[in-house]
């Protein structure tokens, strides 16, 4: 099967935007490309913008007012069942956070999941194996849990052959991360 080409897209933003929504984004455990790479899923799973953008009714008020809807009920999974998912990665092998949520709607039959956090400090007493997880096309990020340079550390150390890419060759990737992601769902057949 010919793997899909990808493409860059470069979006201009605020700085403050930017950084608050790296906030966010630090606290649920994902990186901006992944979360845009989200919302373009949705876009085209609901065929259209996952919220309304609509002008007041009235005809009053600032043009290009935005509506808020929120986005159907998704099944609330407490972030240790994440963690616990990671966790049952084996060495030699990698997961994605998409693959963790397919699988999580899956078992709920659910559309989407939201994790919610239970004990904070649950995962910094087990060993969870976070190095494990990378972006949807095998991309190493960095996150506050751990760095990429750590990141490419340990899986090298478990066998994996990590090589730059993307523009400029600035990012790294699993080489042949296809091959190495882990079947939750397999796994669970046994």
């Amino acid at each position: 099967m010919k793997e899909p080409q990808s493409v860059i897209i470069q979006v201009r933003v605020e700085e403050d935007l930017k950084r608050d929504a790296m906030k966010v984004l630090d606290k649920i455990g994902i990186d901006m490309p992944t979360a845009i790479r989200v919302f373009l899923k949705r876009i085209v799973a609901e065929d259209g913008i996952p919220f309304n953008i609509n002008l007041p009714k009235d005809g009053k008020g600032a043009r290009g007012t935005i509506t808020y809807i929120p986005a159907k009920p998704a099944k609330q999974v407490r972030y240790e069942e994440f963690l616990d998912l990671v966790a049952k990665v084996p060495q030699g092998f990698i997961t994605r956070y998409d693959d963790i949520c397919d699988y999580l709607c899956r078992k709920y039959k659910a559309e989407r999941v939201e994790f919610v956090h239970g004990t904070e400090d649950w995962w910094r007493s087990q060993e969870v194996p976070l190095w494990r997880v990378v972006s949807t096309r095998g991309v190493l990020s960095d996150s506050r849990l751990m760095s990429r340079e750590l990141q490419q550390e340990r899986l090298e150390r478990e066998g994996l052959t990590i090589v730059p890419c993307g523009v400029n060759n600035r990012s790294l990737m699993v080489k042949d991360y296809k091959l190495h992601l882990f079947d939750f769902d397999l796994a669970n057949e046994k």
